[in-house]
């Protein structure tokens, strides 16, 4: 397993997380600096906020299709018993004659 050295000296392995809890490889992503030659850092917590807004918003999106799908059901057999009660209007209609 690869191990990275910590500030502390200590070996550890790569993909432990900071004091945090965050995963290390975030304390190493950049922002995309306004000056090329600032040196701008993104915050653990941004990410994780991000990550977390993605992940609700995948969610929802599957909720959203399933949702969709069961509706489509719904109106299909709403439709299939609405052509059931014309026929049965239709072969009734003998009885509003008598």
């Amino acid at each position: 397993m690869p191990t990275s050295r910590s500030s502390n000296g200590k070996s550890r392995p790569a993909s432990a997380t900071n004091g945090n809890g965050y995963a290390k490889w975030t304390d190493s992503v950049r922002a995309l600096p306004s000056n090329s030659e600032s040196n701008d850092y993104l915050k653990p917590d941004y990410i994780e906020v991000n990550l977390n807004n993605s992940r609700k918003l995948i969610e929802n999106i599957n909720q959203l299709s399933e949702n969709a799908e069961n509706g489509i059901e719904i109106s299909e057999n709403i439709n299939k018993s609405l052509l059931l009660v014309n026929n049965v209007s239709a072969a009734l209609e003998w009885l509003e004659e008598v």
